[in-house]
């Protein structure tokens, strides 16, 4: 368990947490640069605890849906001109990807897969997460680039992994609650995926089954409106563990497709999240689970009794209460992208490789059909 809780060195949550972490920052004075989302940046009370805790940082708003070189490239000039010590990164995944993706490029110069992934802290820089959605990306050191040509890379370096998380009891407020409820299928999708890869880690295993049943019975609280903060601590912290599981047991075929089709389509990570789930967990054997897949539908079932059907019908139904409606792919669709020509592309990326079964690009092709 140690060598995934180990990457996020100190997590401040809830009130008592946010008095000790303005304390923490008082005592480590750093020159200080904010990386904020736009929605974020609109949030008085989680920005000004921020400017209270750091002594006059600069502040760069960033329109970021998914992180581009260009955005990265940006960063990482104004890191190296003014020898900024600490980013803090105030937004959903994108934001804390693209800060993330910054440090890569500072550190490395280009954004390849480094020969060698140390699990030392990175000396100079302090990373700092501020989450505002439940990605998961504000404990894990992974992180997605686009590139020109609308590829996205998906990169890891273990010293990536923000130093300090700050899981502000006002974080989630003025999200619109749709975007919480999609990230937090992500959330669930890390978890549920965690336990069927084939780069399982059963250490792994308790901290996704945990989160599910956060996430089963707390996410729906956002059909009642903005969220109690039991509810807003209860799914940050399913957001961690779904972070610490996504790192320890590597994603696989949902992800890559997620990962594809959002830079392709410009659509968020979270929404392909919630559209594309059902589908794969469709194509996912029983015998590559059986034992989690049944602990899994009892977690679904005590939330929602008579709810027919195996974990791909109770994830779909789970979803469409949460969404208000089906969510498809033709509804996100650009129509100038090819089906056949995604799927290849789909097909060929790294995490494909963890999916239980062998992916060939007619099967992706045939389940991007289902999701239509």
């Amino acid at each position: 368990m140690t060598a995934h809780v180990r990457l996020a060195s100190r997590i401040f949550a809830g009130d008592d947490g946010l008095a000790e972490w303005t304390v923490f920052a008082k005592n480590d004075p750093r020159s200080t640069l904010v990386i904020a989302g736009a929605g974020a940046s609109e949030n008085g009370v989680l920005m000004g605890d921020v400017l209270i805790a750091y002594d006059n940082p600069r502040i760069e708003i960033q329109h970021v849906d998914h992180p581009r070189v260009d955005q990265a490239e940006n960063l990482t000039h104004i890191l190296r001109q003014d020898s900024y010590s600490r980013i803090v990164a105030i937004g959903g995944g994108s934001v804390l990807d693209l800060a993330k993706a910054a440090l890569y490029l500072e550190s490395h110069g280009e954004f390849s897969t480094p020969k060698r992934i140390s699990l030392s802290r990175r000396p100079g820089i302090q990373l700092v997460a501020v989450p505002t959605t439940l990605s998961g990306a504000e404990v894990n050191p992974g992180f997605g680039i686009v590139e020109a040509n609308l590829f996205k890379k998906v990169l890891w370096d273990e010293s990536l992994a923000p130093e300090v998380v700050i899981l502000h009891p006002q974080a989630l407020k003025g999200v619109p609650l749709r975007l919480i409820a999609a990230s937090g299928v992500n959330a669930l999708a890390h978890c549920i995926e965690g336990l069927y890869t084939l780069a399982r880690d059963v250490w792994c295993d308790p901290l996704a089954f945990d989160s599910i049943e956060r996430i089963v019975r707390w996410l729906p609280a956002v059909k009642q409106g903005p969220l109690s903060p039991q509810a807003t601590g209860e799914l940050q912290r399913a957001s961690v563990q779904a972070g610490w599981v996504a790192f320890g047991s590597r994603p696989a075929l949902h992800h890559a497709i997620c990962h594809v089709l959002g830079s392709r389509l410009g659509v968020s990570h979270a929404l392909l999240n919630a559209i594309m789930l059902p589908h794969v967990l469709d194509n996912v054997p029983q015998n590559a689970w059986r034992d989690s897949q049944d602990r899994v539908i009892a977690i679904f079932r005590k939330s929602f009794p008579g709810t027919p059907g195996g974990i791909a019908d109770l994830t779909r139904s789970f979803i469409g209460h949460l969404l208000d409606s089906p969510v498809r792919l033709r509804d996100v669709w650009n129509g100038q992208v090819q089906i056949s020509e995604v799927a290849e592309t789909i097909a060929s990326q790294v995490l494909v490789q963890n999916h239980p079964v062998r992916v060939t690009t007619k099967d992706v092709e045939r389940l991007l059909g289902g999701a239509w």
